[in-house]
């Protein structure tokens, strides 16, 4: 019996949908790694306004921004390494790791879209 298989043997069919959905969300999270690299550049800009360093919402939203391309890369590398070491719920839970930067940007720009009338300071 053949030890090295990219297939469990105890269940086969788990194994290759987890594989196709770490293969689908690769893709989508490193297509938008890249495509929020200069995003990520310039969202110190939101913090030059006076006293935008003050306010929580503010620097959330910059944080979230900034550090995307940073966190779905590291995603990426920790749940194929994860997948490698035969850990196939934890390398799902971890390709999802970008969606806290998302819903954490979301939120502060709600806040300051509705509380603060878009203004970061």
């Amino acid at each position: 019996m053949n030890d090295i298989s990219i297939i469990d043997q105890d269940s086969p069919k788990r194994s290759i949908v987890t594989l196709i959905y770490l293969i689908t969300m690769s893709i989508i999270v490193g297509a938008a790694g890249i495509l929020s690299i200069i995003p990520a550049m310039f969202s110190v800009m939101m913090l030059d306004a006076p006293d935008a360093v003050k306010q929580p919402a503010t620097v959330a939203l910059a944080a979230s921004v900034g550090f995307y391309p940073i966190i779905s890369f590291a995603a990426l590398a920790s749940s194929w390494k994860a997948y490698s070491n035969d850990r196939r719920g934890l390398a799902s839970a971890l390709i999802l790791l970008p969606c806290i930067n998302l819903i954490v940007g979301g939120l502060a720009y709600l806040y300051i879209d509705t509380f603060r009338n878009g203004q970061l300071t």
